[in-house]
């Protein structure tokens, strides 16, 4: 709390998902129901071979 203000309190504004977020969610958790224990490197390796674009951050998260 440096300038008297906590970090738990300030939040962005959320931002709508596209249609590219929601293909790519929506192709996870279909693979994620078939494969349950598949890791994230396993995981995003299907999806690149699949031709979707991967988010970075979305995989590190």
């Amino acid at each position: 709390m440096l300038l008297g203000i906590s970090r738990s309190g300030v939040y962005r504004p959320p931002r709508p998902a596209n249609d590219n977020d929601l293909a790519l969610m929506r192709r996870i958790d279909e693979l994620f129901t078939a494969w349950p224990f598949l890791g994230s490197p396993r995981m995003t390796a299907m999806l690149k071979a699949e031709g979707l674009q991967v988010i970075a951050s979305a995989c590190s998260a």
